[in-house]
């Protein structure tokens, strides 16, 4: 197993979990009080704090049921995409919040109800295979399916890095200072992992003609915290496309480092390089064998 693969792999610890907490529900149409209670008892939150009172990182993790038809005609209405992916999980989420002992200052979200509102409303023109009309025929019914008007990327591909509170663009920055960077020596270390999470946002298995699937994976030791967020598509027999956000810090920083990586590769390409089908279904080990077509690190300023 390759450096980066032992990175992001990592098992499960038991953590505390606080039922409920900063919960709160918008209440639309027919929906109930007692609905809206309902939902909220199925939601578990997961707290991680790591740093000092005058330094101190809170990682969420939020996870619930998939979205109901209901929940996804309200989105489909809301972002204006003629379809949702077969599996959404609004109720799923993460968040990295920076703070001292006097002040909250930033906080980065990842959730799918904005990742899905980056998907483009332009089909890809890149992409001109059977896997289309199928797609279609399998939505036929779909009253949104022939609204040329809402013709989009079928795939659901988003380049969604998270949502930022209180952080201005000008807080966004390069790197500046050689300690900048994703530290993998300490990432490999065999110290105890503290907390674990891995969600999925959205699925869908593009009408049996391949896999779409956005998902946060996040591991915190005492030495350092690793977050990735990655869009894994696959279009069977067509393509192969995997995008990542990694985003790193320390507990003694107030910055946090986001690098970002779209990888893409024909099926062939891939095949003649003697890599399996069995790898090509596999993110975590598919990424590693894939090019890159685009790289950059920034430093996020928390403070």
């Amino acid at each position: 197993m390759s450096a980066a693969s032992e990175v992001e792999q990592a098992s499960a610890h038991a953590v505390t979990t606080v039922p409920g907490k900063n919960g709160s529900a918008i209440i639309r149409g027919e929906e109930s009080l007692a609905a809206v209670a309902a939902a909220a008892l199925r939601k578990k939150v997961e707290i991680h704090e790591f740093g000092s009172d005058d330094c101190k990182w809170t990682v969420e993790a939020t996870m619930g049921a998939m979205a109901d038809s209901r929940q996804t005609d309200m989105l489909i209405e809301e972002l204006k995409l003629p379809q949702m992916p077969e599996m959404v999980f609004l109720n799923n989420s993460v968040s990295i919040s920076f703070s001292t002992d006097s002040s909250t200052y930033g906080t980065i979200s990842f959730n799918a109800r904005d990742a899905l509102g980056k998907v483009s409303l332009t089909p890809d023109d890149n992409i001109k295979v059977a896997a289309t009309q199928k797609w279609r025929e399998a939505r036929k019914d779909s009253e949104y399916i022939n609204r040329e008007t809402l013709r989009f990327d079928w795939t659901f591909t988003t380049e969604y890095f998270g949502t930022l509170f209180n952080i201005p663009e000008e807080k966004i920055r390069d790197v500046q200072h050689k300690y900048e960077f994703i530290n993998v020596d300490k990432l490999m270390r065999r110290e105890p992992i503290l907390f674990f999470q891995n969600l999925i946002l959205f699925e869908d298995e593009l009408s049996d003609n391949g896999c779409a699937q956005l998902s946060v994976k996040l591991r915190a030791m005492k030495s350092c915290f690793l977050l990735l967020l990655r869009f894994y598509l696959r279009v069977d027999d067509v393509m192969v496309r995997v995008i990542d956000s990694r985003f790193y810090t320390e507990p003694t920083w107030k910055v946090i480092i986001w690098e970002f990586t779209k990888r893409e590769d024909a099926v062939s390409e891939l095949r003649a390089k003697d890599i399996s089908y069995s790898q090509i279904t596999e993110p975590n080990e598919i990424a590693q064998l894939m090019t890159v077509v685009y790289q950059t690190t920034k430093v996020i300023e928390m403070n």
